[in-house]
């Protein structure tokens, strides 16, 4: 069965990387195979480009340095993903997972009739689709999308946000609740991905956007300090910290399975924090998925809602409780997969 993905997979975006490439692999140890849908982005080799440029102007050495190794390890990774062109013909469509009905996203919104498969005839189903923070008043005033979101044959769903604007919609529908194509696979998956360790050992791992504030750096710090932990940080340069890791999937996968203890404002550096069992902290409960994620697992716990070294410390040495979580987990996923299967089924009976 050929299955044809339509998500975010050429995002230079760890967690968009991992959730097209888990998505991918489960449906390959199905049997099916699987090609990804091209879509139009801007020209981003040229977007890039034209900032290390500006960087390198303004003596940002480091900077442009990181934007051009980011880019490198980006394009090399997303050589796994087979593209589909006009001449295969697809016996089924998957949408997801991901924001990709985020219509208050610019992007997803201009290209919404792409991301609602407007002109497909084949089976259409989506796995584990978000909306992000988008309102009900935009599926009910869009008639060409509600149209189209009718016409799926399967709607599943990875957030309470989108389950409850698809049930206002569509009253006399069900709408299953799935796992983010990422819990879906094991560690033995991710370690073969990934191949190697990292390099640096006993370390604190953090995965963050945009700028941590002088009050929460101090805070990790001695925390750091006390356990006798280096600071790592993905993301852009920042010389506070012991090492910097270029954005790249395969040293996240590393960097989060090797940590002692990880603090992260995503939705993503929150998913692989539980997938790998580790002791972390988030600051990003502002964030719808954030929150829904964390509630999931009663993890509301894990929230830094108070930024001192004393609430750091007591909330990354105090044992979460896994053995329920992982349970509630393999429950999850197996009905998730159930879900991906019976697609399959119906794929190569039409």
């Amino acid at each position: 069965m050929k299955v044809g993905i339509i998500t975010v997979y050429k995002s230079e975006n760890c967690g968009s990387y991992l959730q097209a490439w888990a998505l991918k692999s489960s449906l390959e140890k199905m049997g099916c195979s699987v090609y990804f849908v091209p879509y139009k982005t801007s020209d981003n080799v040229l977007k890039v480009g034209w900032r290390i440029i500006k960087c390198c102007l303004k003596l940002r050495f480091r900077t442009a340095y990181f934007l051009l190794k980011r880019k490198i390890l980006f394009n090399k990774a997303q050589r796994r993903f087979p593209i589909m062109n006009r001449k295969k013909k697809m016996d089924a469509f998957i949408f997801g997972s991901d924001t990709i009905w985020n219509f208050e996203d610019p992007f997803f919104r201009k290209n919404r009739f792409f991301f609602i498969g407007k002109g497909i005839i084949q089976l259409r189903y989506t796995y584990a689709i978000s909306c992000g923070s988008t309102p009900y008043e935009f599926f009910e005033q869009d008639m060409v999308v509600k149209e189209e979101i009718a016409r799926f044959d399967g709607i599943s769903v990875r957030d309470e946000h989108m389950k409850k604007i698809l049930e206002r919609l569509f009253p006399e529908k069900h709408f299953l609740r799935v796992l983010d194509p990422t819990l879906l696979l094991g560690l033995s998956d991710y370690d073969k991905f990934a191949c190697l360790s990292p390099s640096i050992k006993e370390f604190m791992f953090i995965y963050y956007f945009g700028k941590i504030s002088e009050e929460l750096f101090n805070a990790i710090s001695l925390f750091a300090q006390k356990q006798r932990l280096k600071l790592v940080k993905m993301g852009s340069p920042d010389r506070r910290f012991d090492f910097n890791i270029t954005n790249n999937p395969k040293e996240f996968i590393q960097y989060f399975n090797s940590a002692k203890y990880i603090l992260t404002n995503t939705f993503y550096g929150c998913v692989f924090s539980v997938l790998f069992n580790k002791q972390f902290v988030t600051d990003g409960f502002y964030k719808k998925k954030v929150d829904d994620f964390m509630k999931r697992y009663n993890l509301q716990s894990q929230y830094l809602t108070e930024v001192d070294a004393s609430a750091v410390e007591a909330k990354l040495i105090t044992p979460i409780n896994y053995n329920k979580i992982n349970t509630e987990i393999s429950k999850e996923r197996d009905a998730s997969l159930r879900f991906l299967n019976e697609i399959v089924i119906k794929g190569r009976t039409e």
